[in-house]
């Protein structure tokens, strides 16, 4: 999960660069396809999602 946090925050900052040549347009267009529902590989992992009721994955001491 860690691994996948990290793709998206290198994504954005990776647009973000492009998006100062390009007048911010593809900061825009990832942004879009990162909030778009059906594009699984940009979205968050199920485990952010859990329902309230399921315990946590892992118990802080």
């Amino acid at each position: 999960m860690q691994n996948l946090h990290l793709r998206r925050i290198s994504a954005l900052c990776a647009a973000r660069s492009l998006a100062y040549l390009c007048d911010m347009s593809s900061l825009a267009a990832l942004l879009r396809l990162e909030l778009h529902p059906h594009l699984g590989v940009l979205q968050r992992p199920q485990a952010d999602r859990r329902s309230p009721n399921r315990k946590p994955r892992f118990q802080v001491a």
